[in-house]
């Protein structure tokens, strides 16, 4: 797993949060909580994107 995401780091597809950082299971109030389905569905979008761009050679 973490040769998968230090890869897809390292070829610019994923950044993290900040400091050198990935928060996999970072938790969220109520309230952000209720809008989190769909900055999911807009990062896997994002994430889809940059690996046609950056690995799809």
């Amino acid at each position: 797993m973490k040769d998968s995401v230090y890869f897809m780091a390292a070829n610019g597809v994923i950044n993290g949060t900040g400091n050198n950082m990935f928060s996999p299971r970072a938790t969220t109030s109520d309230e952000e909580a209720r809008g989190y389905a769909q900055a999911t569905r807009e990062q896997a979008l994002v994430i889809a994107l940059r690996m046609v761009e950056k690995l799809g050679n």
